[in-house]
């Protein structure tokens, strides 16, 4: 393996050449598929290095179970909904650092309607 003993050729300007530039790559196909279960009315918000920190729930599709599922929690850290313009509440935002208990307990129920799931595992 030779080594390079200067890098400016490899470069024009202090710009990087075209050829190494992958910015626009894109991954296989094998990258590309989708992982684990779709969840229909949840979505995960991350941080800047993709670790999930929130969740949104969509009271459109899973209101009889948070309505039966808070009433089990006290003491919990004010709650924050999204709501319409008629002022009715359509999401709700749960921060992992402070109702971490509570999205557990809605996850381990919203899985068990998932199509495809069984126990511990993804049919395939």
């Amino acid at each position: 393996m030779s080594k390079i003993s200067n890098p400016q050729p490899l470069m024009q300007d202090g710009e990087m050449l075209d050829e190494y530039d992958l910015s626009q790559a894109v991954r296989g196909r094998r990258h590309q598929a989708k992982v684990g279960l779709d969840l229909p009315g949840v979505q995960f918000l991350t941080n800047s290095n993709g670790q999930r920190t929130a969740v949104l729930l969509s009271l459109d599709v899973h209101d009889a179970l948070w309505r039966s599922t808070i009433g089990q929690f006290t003491n919990l850290p004010d709650v924050q909904f999204l709501i319409d313009e008629r002022n009715q509440a359509r999401s709700v935002l749960l921060d992992f650092a402070d109702h971490l208990s509570l999205w557990q307990a809605l996850y381990d129920q919203i899985i068990q309607s998932v199509p495809g799931y069984d126990g511990d595992r993804v049919k395939g």
